[in-house]
C-alpha cells in the first residue's frame, strides 16, 4: 500500500499536471440524512469523491487503444485538507502527503493534480478574484501562488514572517489574505501581491489570544471566524479583529471540541466545525448553540477518519475532507420548512 501510495506521488511529481476522466464519485444506495426522518433543516449526504479510474472493462475500443498507447492514468486523493471553489467551479483540493493541490471539475469530468518542486506540504487553499489558487506550504512557511493551470506563479513569505501557516481565506471585502500562523498563536494578513499588511494576537489563552489556530473563514459581514484549535473554541472577529464572541470548551461530549479542525459557514451563516477526534462535523449558532452533528468514525458512507477541511459553496453543498480514508464526501444542508 506504501509502495503504491508513493508511486502515485511520483507520477504525479514528475508530470507536473495531468488530467484524468473522473470515475470515483460513489453513491450511497439508499438516502442518508441527520436527522434521518422531519421536515426541519437537516445534511444530506450526496457522494463522495476519491479520484480517477480508468476501469479495463465496460471501454470501447478507442479507449481501450488509447490507454494502451498512453498508459493508464489515475489520480487519487491521498491525505486532503484544505477546500476551495477556483474560478470556473473547480475544487481545488490541497494534498499535504502527495504534495500539490488537485483540480477536480465533477460536472466537466476531468482532475488535475498540480504540483512543483516548491510545494513541501500544502495545507490550506484559497481562490481568489483574479482566478489565481494561495496555497499554503507549513513546512516551508511560504505561500505558493498557483495560476489557472495549476502551474507555480509565484512565492511569498518566509518562516520569521509566516511561522507555520496553515489555514487560508480571502477577504473579498477587503481584497486580502487572511492566514493561520499555527505555532505562533497569530492571524496575519498579507495583500494579494504577497504584502504583510497586518498581525493580530499572539499565543496564550486569552481573549484575544490563541492556542494553535488552525483554520478560519469569512463571512458575509466580513467577520471572520477563527478555529482555536487547542484552546478548544471558537473565535468570530470583526473585519478589524474586534473580539465578538467565542464559544467552546473540551470535552468528548455533543458540543464539546476534542480536536477542532475545519470550519466554514453555511448561507445561514451556521457555523460547521470538523472535528479530527470526533470524525463528525457539528454545527453551531453564531452564538454556540449546537444544532446537529452528522458524522461518525468509519470508511462507509457519512462516516470519517480523521476529517480536516470543510467548505460550504452557495448552494450550501457541504465539502469535507475526510482525510484518513483519502476522500472527498459532499453533503447538502436542507433548511427545511
Amino acid at each position: 500500500m506504501r509502495l503504491a501510495t508513493a508511486s502515485l506521488i511520483l507520477v504525479g511529481a514528475l508530470a507536473g499536471c495531468a488530467t484524468g476522466r473522473t470515475s470515483g464519485v460513489e453513491r450511497p444506495t439508499e438516502p442518508m440524512a441527520w436527522p434521518p426522518t422531519g421536515t426541519g433543516p437537516r445534511v444530506e449526504l450526496e457522494y463522495t469523491y476519491s479520484g480517477t479510474d480508468r476501469p479495463g472493462g465496460h471501454r470501447s475500443l478507442w479507449e481501450r487503444l488509447g490507454d494502451w498507447i498512453l498508459g493508464s492514468e489515475t489520480l487519487h486523493l491521498v491525505s486532503p485538507y484544505g477546500l476551495a471553489l477556483s474560478e470556473g467551479g473547480r475544487l481545488a483540493v490541497a494534498d499535504s502527503a502527495a504534495g500539490g493541490v488537485h483540480l477536480i471539475d465533477l460536472e466537466q469530468q476531468t482532475h488535475t493534480f498540480a504540483t512543483d518542486p516548491a510545494l513541501s506540504t500544502p495545507v490550506g487553499v484559497a481562490s481568489g478574484p483574479d482566478g489565481l489558487l494561495y496555497v499554503t506550504d507549513s513546512t516551508a512557511s511560504r505561500i505558493h501562488v498557483l495560476a489557472r493551470d495549476g502551474k507555480l506563479k509565484r512565492s511569498f513569505g518566509s518562516p520569521a514572517e509566516l511561522g507555520r501557516p496553515t489555514g487560508i481565506a480571502y477577504d473579498p471585502l477587503q481584497g486580502r489574505l487572511l492566514i493561520c500562523d499555527t505555532t505562533g498563536g497569530r492571524i496575519l494578513s498579507y495583500s494579494l501581491d504577497g504584502a504583510l499588511l497586518e498581525t493580530y494576537g499572539d499565543r496564550g489563552e486569552a481573549a484575544d489570544q490563541f492556542n494553535y489556530p488552525t483554520n478560519l473563514t469569512v463571512g458575509a459581514s466580513g467577520n471572520v471566524v477563527v478555529v482555536d484549535t487547542m484552546n478548544f473554541r471558537i473565535q468570530t472577529l470583526t473585519p478589524e479583529f474586534k473580539l465578538i464572541s467565542s464559544f467552546g470548551l473540551g470535552g468528548d461530549g455533543p458540543g464539546t471540541f476534542a480536536r477542532p479542525k475545519g470550519v466554514a459557514l453555511d448561507s445561514e451563516g451556521h457555523i460547521y466545525v470538523v472535528d479530527a477526534m470526533f470524525d463528525n462535523v457539528q454545527v453551531f449558532t453564531t452564538s454556540g448553540e449546537l444544532l446537529l452533528a452528522f458524522g461518525s468514525s468509519g470508511s462507509g458512507f457519512g462516516e470519517l477518519f480523521l476529517p480536516t477541511g470543510v467548505m460550504i459553496d452557495a448552494q450550501n453543498r457541504i465539502y469535507v475532507a475526510d482525510s484518513g480514508n483519502s476522500r472527498i464526501q459532499v453533503f447538502h444542508f436542507e433548511p427545511g420548512n
